[in-house]
């Protein structure tokens, strides 16, 4: 998760900006994925707003849509896949992304939450550096649902977006390294994502497609 609401709302804006690059280039994959992880920010930015001025109605309201959407991202990224390369895939590769889809969805569908998300008590992070996040522990889920659909849908994606995921992710290691204040989190590495490495992805896509 960013670190306050501004970070949030930068982050946010970054991330659709990108999106909306990814979407002119048509990698409408890329562009989703990206982009539903910028409602990941949006939502942390209601619940930092909430936190910031009392208001548990916008904590409670961002907590929603922050456990829906992470639930997301891997239904995204088999619509548009099954949207877009529906006419070009064997059966059984249509057949695979829809069990995929089946599954994303059940997996959408049995959890969400309107708790308000609270400010950590972890030793060493100062209070209000972080809010205690309950939505990452099953994410690995999402991680693998989306690589599966990469590598049977558009396996030219698997290399770029592995590098997009474990790029935030060593960012994210080493910043917990150098700053006892930013504990390794799934919410720190979605931050990341769309402030920093979304854009770098659309770069590499744009010189990509460019040099073609």
């Amino acid at each position: 998760m960013c670190y306050n609401a501004k970070a949030s709302a930068l982050a946010a804006t970054i991330g659709i900006l990108s999106a909306c690059v990814a979407f002119s280039l048509k990698e409408w994959v890329v562009g989703g994925l990206i982009l539903i992880y910028s409602f990941m920010q949006v939502s942390e930015f209601l619940i930092w707003r909430g936190l910031d001025t009392g208001s548990v109605d916008l904590n409670r309201r961002g907590t929603w849509l922050a456990s829906t959407t992470l639930r997301l991202h891997a239904i995204v990224v088999l619509v548009v896949l099954l949207v877009v390369k529906w006419k070009s895939l064997e059966s059984n590769r249509r057949f695979a992304l829809v069990g995929l889809l089946a599954i994303s969805l059940f997996d959408w569908w049995r959890t969400t939450s309107t708790a308000p998300a609270l400010l950590t008590t972890e030793p060493g992070c100062a209070k209000g550096c972080r809010l205690d996040w309950k939505f990452g522990s099953e994410y690995p889920i999402q991680i693998l649902i989306i690589a599966l659909a990469l590598l049977i849908g558009t396996p030219r994606l698997i290399a770029p977006v592995t590098v997009f995921y474990g790029g935030a992710v060593l960012l994210t290691l080493i910043l917990t390294a150098v700053d006892s204040k930013t504990t390794f989190r799934p919410g720190t590495v979605w931050c990341f994502f769309s402030a920093i490495f979304a854009p770098l992805l659309v770069g590499y896509l744009w010189w990509n497609n460019r040099e073609h």
